[in-house]
């Protein structure tokens, strides 16, 4: 008894003491004025980041010269920043049911099937991104937001189509590019490292 009890100590020291890094234990956000807390727990991993990712191709680290691939940390520095900054938004580019399941607390949810199509690409941009579109047909992206972009991990095509690979990607269209984001670890890593989720599967349930 004496030895299971020596044994149980550092593992309940270390359940207390769970950072998500060294001066960060948690970030408190305000959704549709509720107040959520994004933090660490032991990580329920869903099948879809486990036993399914043997598809698709894995995604360079670097997309392009002049696109950001940020990780956790810098995703959460963002989400601080666009609760008093709405020209930062953070973009789940999977389809509606993969969002609706589970998504990281706060994204809109913009699938990358939109840039398949002229209209609907140019309509989601000046909807939601802070573009304009003049009487002359072009775009004006004096006042693009920026996006913060992730689908399923390293491993899923979703965010690339949106920001390169489709016909109308935000990149064919004209968007700066500083002003993208890529968080390449997207929903697997996130999970994997623990961290509070929304959706019907989610920490957060709708």
């Amino acid at each position: 008894m004496k030895l299971l009890l020596i044994l149980l100590i550092p593992i309940t020291i270390f359940a207390k003491d769970v950072y998500i890094s060294s001066n960060l234990k948690e970030v408190k956000l305000k959704v549709d004025g509720k107040e959520i807390t994004i933090k660490r727990e032991v990580p329920t991993i869903p099948k879809e980041y486990t036993n399914k990712t043997l598809v698709g191709k894995i995604a360079p680290m670097k997309i392009d010269d002049e696109i950001e691939t940020i990780g956790e940390l810098e995703v959460l520095d963002y989400m601080q920043k666009a609760q008093k900054d709405d020209s930062i938004l953070l973009v789940d580019a999977r389809t509606e049911e993969w969002y609706e399941k589970l998504r990281i607390p706060t994204a809109l949810n913009t699938p990358f099937t939109l840039f398949r199509d002229k209209t609907t690409a140019i309509e989601e941009l000046t909807l939601d991104f802070g573009v304009v579109a003049k009487k002359d047909g072009t775009l004006d992206f004096s006042k693009a937001k920026t996006l913060v972009i992730y689908c399923n991990g390293a491993w899923c095509a979703q965010s690339l189509q949106m920001i390169k690979d489709a016909k109308y990607s935000l990149i064919n269209l004209g968007y700066p590019k500083k002003k993208i984001k890529y968080y390449r670890g997207g929903m697997q890593s996130w999970v994997v490292l623990g961290l509070t989720t929304a959706g019907s599967k989610g920490v957060i349930k709708d």
